[in-house]
C-alpha cells in the first residue's frame, strides 16, 4: 500500500533510531487534553470528516484531485479515478467511493465496505491530515507540542492558553539510547524537546504511546506521550 511519506518513529529519525450531496463539515472531538488542532496547513475548500467503517475509525480530506486518508497505519494518498462513474479514489490498493453523502472503503480486491460519515475529526487524525510529522501532549498542566518536520514547532501549554511558534531545528541523535533531542527557540527564549523510543502512558486517559516526550521550557520541564503521524 503506497502512504503519503515514510513510517516515522521519530519525525525523519527511523533509519537512525530504530457533484456530490451535502458533506459533514468537520469539527474537532474535545477531551481533557490541551486542544491544538493542527488546521492551517489543510487545503482551502477541502472536504474533511470522519469515517466509521465498522469497528475501524478513519478521517478523509477531499481536494477533487485526490483523498488524503489518516489511518493508523499513517497517511494514504488516493488519486481520484477519472474513469469511474462514481467519485472514486484509488492508488490500486485501497479505494474510496463517495456518492450521495454515503462513502464506502475497501483495501485489495475486496468490494468496498459502506461506513457511517462524521463531523467528528479526532485531533491526532487532523494534524497528520495538516502535515504534522509528530505530536505528543501531556497533562497536569494540559500541553500539546506539533512538530512539522522541516519547517516548525508549536507549543501549547497552559490548558491552552500559551501559544508558541518555534523556529525548526534538526534534532541531535542518540542512537544507543533511541533519543532524539530538539533544540528549538523563537523571541521568549530555548526550549529543549527531547523524544526517546520507550513505551508510554497517557496518565489521564491510559492511552498508550511509542513515545516518551520531555519539554523544558525555563525551569520547567513537561512530561508526556507522543507519536509519529507520517
Amino acid at each position: 500500500m503506497r502512504y503519503a511519506g515514510r513510517a516515522l518513529v521519530l519525525c525523519g529519525t527511523v533509519a537512525l533510531l530504530a457533484g456530490c450531496a451535502p458533506w459533514p463539515q468537520a469539527g474537532v472531538e474535545t477531551g481533557g487534553e490541551a486542544q491544538a488542532v493542527a488546521t492551517d496547513g489543510m487545503q482551502p475548500g477541502a472536504r474533511t470528516f470522519g469515517l466509521s467503517c465498522g469497528s475501524a475509525r478513519y478521517a478523509a480530506q477531499i481536494d477533487g484531485a485526490r483523498a488524503l486518508m489518516s489511518t493508523p497505519q499513517g497517511l494514504l494518498e488516493l488519486p481520484r479515478d477519472p474513469g469511474a462513474k462514481t467519485e472514486t479514489y484509488s492508488n490500486g490498493r485501497a479505494t474510496l467511493v463517495l456518492e450521495d453523502g454515503k462513502a464506502r472503503f475497501g483495501r485489495g480486491k475486496a468490494l468496498p465496505a459502506a461506513c457511517k460519515l462524521g463531523s467528528e475529526v479526532s485531533p491526532w487524525d487532523a494534524a497528520r491530515l495538516s502535515g504534522i510529522s509528530f505530536r505528543a501532549l501531556g497533562n497536569e498542566p494540559g500541553w500539546v507540542m506539533e512538530i512539522r518536520e522541516g519547517e516548525g514547532v508549536r507549543l501549547v501549554t497552559n490548558y491552552g492558553e500559551t501559544r508558541r511558534a518555534l523556529t525548526y531545528a534538526a534534532p541531535q541523535l542518540d542512537k544507543k539510547r533511541s533519543r532524539a533531542v530538539y533544540r528549538v527557540d523563537d523571541a521568549q527564549g530555548p526550549v529543549e524537546i527531547t523524544v526517546e523510543t520507550r513505551a508510554c502512558t497517557d496518565s489521564m486517559s491510559g492511552e498508550r504511546f511509542p513515545a516518551r516526550v520531555s519539554v523544558r521550557v525555563g525551569t520547567e520541564t513537561l512530561q508526556g506521550c507522543g507519536r509519529a503521524l507520517r
